[in-house]
Formats: structure tokens, sequence, C-alpha cells
């Protein structure tokens, strides 16, 4: 079965000079599909590198977010007496009628990026530059907002997170959820207790106002953060996939000098901070591959249907933070007779269910969350005659049958799951 590639992209691209035809085989050697174009100023003396940058990506068939200070906040703002931006609509426009003629409308540009984390300050002026650039071009404007944590959910205006999120929707006319949150990678092999929550929350949003969830993974040490492993990568993929992710990005790819007062934890980054690649890389790279080889672009036709956790959410997550509009999962919400039939005594497994529209056809998508033990599973799917599976090289095969009408069962000793692995089954009735 053919794959196209499913769009995984990255943040903090290096300058344009550094681009070379060496950096771009790399990065799409890694499995970058949607690169994120070097920071543009707009000077007449760049343009040439600039477009032959764009026959660059296209050569080696990556789409591209266009990052250009013409467009990017704070481009054409201006503050009011209590600091809070203003857009000038007439100048931002112009600026974007340009920068469309001269990249913009290159059929390779997917969207072009706006601005990070707007506070409540920032926050109109940009939903505004994202609607314009909507409503002028037919591609999006792409804002990434602030992540969900107690101090930052301040920030933002609102109470609620789900709210917060639905607001931005609704005012910049955008089809793009994204937010970057690293707590699933904390030391000490921790996950912090609001993950699920937080992805939840996006999932219950994006359902609900027919958006996209794009999904940023942490590729680096950062902060406390642990650096990430083969496993970790595997984990955090298999999540955004199980949440309906129809985008993934990694932060950072380059590890930054180090020259900053402020963070200056940025480690094992896939590049290190003299350009060279280092395990991460490797491990980066193998799950990308992993990813691109045996599922492609799939998870792009299905429409998501619910996600389910088994036993449950470990029980932090029993009941909604009270700082969170989210609901509780619960053990009768799993519709498949699950059992955990070897791992770790609090074992963790996610169980998505999605549709593809255009067949009707139903998929379940099983992935261990636990991104450092394996499991093995029982699994028993009611009115199933057959279940199938993708191998390694992303070829359909029939993982359990059941031709005299009983429910078809993946048995513990055909069904284990390495840390963070995820499987995508077709059910057939």
């Amino acid at each position: 079965m053919e794959h196209s590639r499913y769009p995984v992209s990255y943040w903090c691209p290096p300058p344009l000079s550094a681009h070379t035809a060496q950096y771009l085989d790399d990065i799409a050697a890694m499995g970058i599909t949607l690169i994120p174009s070097p920071y543009f100023s707009g000077a007449p003396e760049e343009k040439e590198a600039a477009l032959a940058f764009f026959a660059a990506a296209e050569a080696r068939g990556m789409e591209v977010v266009l990052n250009d200070a013409r467009l990017m906040f704070p481009a054409h703002t201006a503050k009011d007496a209590e600091g809070c931006a203003a857009l000038d609509a007439d100048a931002f426009r112009e600026a974007l009628h340009t920068v469309h003629a001269e990249y913009g409308s290159r059929p390779s540009v997917h969207c072009y990026y706006i601005g990070d984390e707007p506070d409540k300050r920032n926050y109109a002026a940009m939903c505004d530059a994202a609607r314009i650039v909507r409503e002028e071009t037919g591609k999006e404007g792409y804002i990434n907002l602030l992540p969900y944590y107690p101090r930052f959910l301040k920030n933002t205006g609102f109470r609620d997170y789900d709210v917060y999120l639905e607001d931005f929707l609704a005012k910049s006319g955008s089809k793009i959820l994204s937010q970057d949150f690293y707590a699933q990678c904390l030391e000490g092999n921790v996950i912090h207790e609001d993950f699920w929550h937080v992805l939840q929350c996006q999932y219950d949003v994006a359902k609900k106002c027919g958006a996209e969830i794009w999904h940023t993974v942490l590729a680096c040490k950062h902060f406390d953060r642990r650096p990430p492993e083969f496993a970790d990568f595997r984990f955090q993929i298999s999540m955004a996939l199980c949440y309906g992710a129809k985008q993934i990005s990694f932060f950072t790819l380059t590890a930054p000098p180090n020259s900053s007062p402020k963070e200056t934890n940025f480690t094992e980054a896939p590049f290190d901070w003299f350009g060279e690649k280092t395990e991460t890389y490797t491990a980066l790279q193998k799950a990308l591959k992993e990813l691109h080889v045996r599922f492609g672009d799939k998870f792009m036709g299905l429409e998501p249907q619910r996600v389910t956790h088994f036993p449950i959410v470990p029980y932090t997550y029993q009941r909604p933070l009270p700082r969170m509009n989210v609901k509780p999962f619960t053990p009768n919400e799993n519709i498949y007779s699950v059992s955990v039939v070897r791992g770790l005594p609090r074992q963790h497994v996610v169980i998505s269910e999605f549709v593809e529209p255009a067949t009707g056809e139903s998929y379940v998508f099983i992935a261990n969350a636990n991104p450092k033990a394996s499991v093995a599973l029982s699994v028993t799917f009611e009115n199933a005659r057959e279940v199938r599976r993708y191998d390694a090289l992303g070829r359909e095969y029939t993982a359990v049958a059941s031709p005299d009408g009983a429910p078809a069962r993946l048995k513990n000793g055909c069904f284990w799951l390495s840390p963070g692995q995820g499987e995508l089954h077709r059910i057939v009735r």
C-alpha cells in the first residue's frame, strides 16, 4: 500500500545563509515535509537567495511555512495607552499583497507565520492579521497559542482554556489550533498531570469548530525537561495521532548557541551548537521514518470519533481540574474488552476511534502511553469480522480474522506494544 507523507515541521529555522544544499538534504532525510522558511526581511538583495530557497525546498518535495518580517507581529501595529496592540489593517493588507506576489502565491507555501504565544494585549491584533491573511490569500495565517499553564492562562484573559481556544478560532477565522506543552517530558520520567487534559481540550474544540490540531513535540533538552530518546519521540508522535493531530512540529531542531542570558538549557537537539548531527537526530529520523513509511498521510483522511484511556487515566486525572473546563475520563467509557496481560501495575494505553468519511470504514489506533515500558495486550473487537494492520513497510495485512462470526480478538501472544508505540487497525465488519 503506497502512502504519501504526513506533514512534519519544526521551529526556529537557521538564517537564509545556512540553508545550504547539505542542510536541506539532512532535514529531508530526517523526514521533514513542511519546512519553515528562514526569516525574510523584504530587502531586495535577499530576493535571489530567497527564490533559490523555495526552488530547493520544492525540488525536495517540501512545502513551506512562510516567515516574512513584513507580516509577522508586531509589524503594522501600534500600542494604545494601556499597551494593547492594534493592527493597521490597510498597511497590513498592502504588505500582504506584496509578499504574496513575491513568495506567498507559490504552491509550496502552505501558510503564513504571524506570531507566537499572544498575550491578552496582543491577541486581538494577531487575530486580525490571521483573519486578513485568510480572506485575502485563502491560506492560513498561522499563530501558535499560549500553552496551558496556570500562569499563562492568566495572560490570555480567559478563565478556561477551551473558551480561549474557541474564541481564537472565531476571531481569527483560523482552522489551526496550535500550542506547545512540554511537561510530558519532565525529568525523572514524570508526565505532568495536565498533559492529557490539554490534548482532550484541543480535541473537543477542534471537533466542535472544524479545526485542525497542530501538535508540537519536544526535540531537545529544555529547562527541566529530559533530552528525548527514540521512545520519547514515539510516545509524543503516538499521542498526537491519538488525538487526531494533522501536523507535527519539533522544538527545536538546532540548539541555539547559548548566547541568551535567559534560556541556556537548549542542548542535545538533533543538530548541536556546532550544526553537527547528534544521537537525537538519529532517534528522530528513526521515529519519523516509521511514521512516514508505516502510516504516511493515512491519518489525514481519518475523522476522529473518540479517545478512550485504559484502564483509566491515572488517578490524578479522574476528575476535571478545577481550573479547566474538561470532562473526566471514566472506566465505563471503554467500549472494547481490553486487558493488560503483561506490563507495569499502572500501565496506560490510549485507544482512539476514527472513521474514513470517503469509505465509511472504521479505524482504531492503540498506543502505549508509557514511554519507558512495554506492554502486552489482549483486545476484543465486537462485531468485527477482520482486523487489519500495517507492517513495517506500510503494507496492510490481516492481524486477526473471525470468519465464524465471533468477536475478533487480538491475543496477548501476538500484540505487544513497545514504549510509546502505536498501531493502526482497520476494522472490517
